[in-house]
């Protein structure tokens, strides 16, 4: 069984080096190459992930409009009659239209019609029915803000919190797929470079068996260069998994418009990268700091999670108030109301209520735990922003200290070249080994593998900073209303 399984991870291994080696070597005009910017547009345009992030700002605004219903006109009526024994015991219509209003006082339009033998002498009205036109206002505790207006308040600073949870989350995506996306430039280009070191070797090892057939090589070195064959041969197995890996993972990233997942071709590969042309604009540290403090997804839902509670604090601290409210109406008769709704103060309806507990534990205890959450709020803002700032400094260090690394690698490389092909004349020449031919194409191989890792790691911390700043989707027109 587990001669069979060996069996079977070598049968793999076989296909992915067939597959590999046939791809790398039919590279013509027929490769497709997949930019950054084309990935992160497919992203925008179809990744299902993205489009349900969208849904966060949808939710937060249907929640809004129902906290907006509170100001909603109502209107309500109640009709009862009762009749026995050839009686009218009572006959009782009630209507009423109430209008909120946003600055406290409710506006109503009432329509009584109530007559009969029982009813309540101070309920009659006249036969064409009692029409009332009042308003409701409240004087102390409700006055400034309410119940419906604290919701409405906060289902509006809600909306806004869920639209920096969306950059929030559309930026953290983009930071993923653009690691990965630069993971697969990286082994893409290591395993090219290797590809072309173990065909190198391949071809040398032949070679130098046919010197050593004639007598013209000595046979140790057919033993070298069969060690360099293979040990290349290993090398590019491990690549050929790492870069197959690394293209399922940008597989994940790829949707069509039906949401139908889809997955590149053998001949597509990521774009290349000239390292002369590595470069990254910069702005004065003091200006991505500020561009942070205003824009950053994180500190802006910090920032909105203090406005939340100072509209609790200022709630909480109105209802320390007395609950008092003044109701006044102006009655008309229904023929009265039909032909002239100008006002006759004399008659009028007027009430009034008033409400106060005495202890106040409550309101007392919710008011003080309010001061300790914004106090809470604070200080976790300010930390956040401590946060944000450092990670800003330390990316913009990463990346310019790449930058540099890769001008300087870039430099290596060329170096090493030059030492290779001279070997390589001297060993033509019979003035060299096979030694230290192989030391100059093992360096060579590993300046430029190591090359493509500083340039991946920029590429990713660049990524990382512009996430810190929070303006990683917008580079891409994502976060764009």
């Amino acid at each position: 069984m587990k001669r069979t399984k060996n069996n079977f991870f070598k049968l793999i291994i076989v296909a992915l080096f067939i597959s590999v080696v046939t791809s790398f070597k039919s590279q013509t005009s027929d490769s497709l190459f997949l930019t950054e910017s084309d990935f992160i547009l497919s992203i925008k345009n179809f990744h299902p992930v993205l489009k349900s992030f969208q849904l966060i700002e949808k939710s937060a605004k249907a929640l809004q409009m129902g906290e907006k219903g509170a100001l909603d006109p109502s209107i309500a009526s109640d009709y009862a009659q009762k009749s026995y024994d050839g009686k009218n015991y009572y006959s009782v219509w009630q209507s009423q239209l109430k209008v909120p209003t946003w600055f406290g006082p409710d506006f109503k339009l009432g329509y009584d019609n109530n007559f009969g033998e029982y009813v309540n002498g101070e309920n009659l009205t006249p036969t064409s029915g009692l029409v009332a036109l009042g308003v409701s206002v409240p004087i102390a505790q409700g006055m400034l803000i309410d119940e419906r207006r604290n919701a409405i308040k906060q289902a509006k600073l809600f909306v806004k919190m869920a639209r920096a949870e969306q950059i929030k989350q559309v930026n953290k995506l983009l930071l993923t797929a653009l690691k990965d996306y630069w993971t697969w430039y990286e082994h893409y280009n290591k395993l090219k470079a290797i590809t072309e070191g173990y065909n190198l070797a391949k071809d040398r090892y032949g070679f130098i068996k046919e010197r050593v057939n004639f007598g013209d090589a000595a046979p140790i070195d057919s033993v070298e260069a069969s060690i360099q064959m293979q040990s290349m041969r290993l090398l590019f197995n491990n690549a050929s998994i790492d870069f197959y890996n690394a293209t399922q993972l940008v597989n994940t990233y790829l949707w069509k418009d039906d949401v139908t997942p889809v997955e590149l071709s053998e001949n597509t590969f990521p774009q290349k990268v000239n390292a002369n042309d590595v470069r990254l604009t910069t702005d004065s540290l003091q200006k991505w700091l500020q561009w942070a403090q205003n824009n950053n997804p994180e500190l802006i839902k910090q920032q909105l999670k203090i406005d939340q509670t100072k509209v609790e604090l200022f709630f909480a601290k109105n209802k320390l108030l007395p609950g008092i409210k003044a109701d006044y109406s102006l009655l008309y008769s229904g023929n009265q109301f039909r032909q002239s709704v100008s006002p006759n103060f004399n008659n009028t309806k007027i009430g009034a209520s008033v409400y106060y507990p005495l202890l106040l534990r409550k309101d007392r205890a919710k008011l003080t735990l309010t001061k300790i959450k914004l106090l809470e709020a604070d200080y976790f803002l300010q930390q956040t922003q401590r946060e944000v700032n450092a990670f800003i400094k330390s990316g913009i260090n990463e990346v310019t200290t790449n930058l540099s690394q890769i001008a300087i690698q870039n430099n290596v490389v060329s170096n090493s070249v030059k030492l290779r092909n001279a070997e390589k004349i001297n060993f033509d020449n019979g003035e060299s080994s096979m030694f230290l031919i192989n030391s100059r194409e093992n360096s060579l191989l590993n300046n430029r593998i190591k090359l493509f890792e500083i340039i991946s790691k920029f590429q990713k911390a660049k990524a990382n900073l512009y996430n810190s700043i929070g303006n990683l989707g917008s580079l891409y027109g994502i976060n764009t209303n």
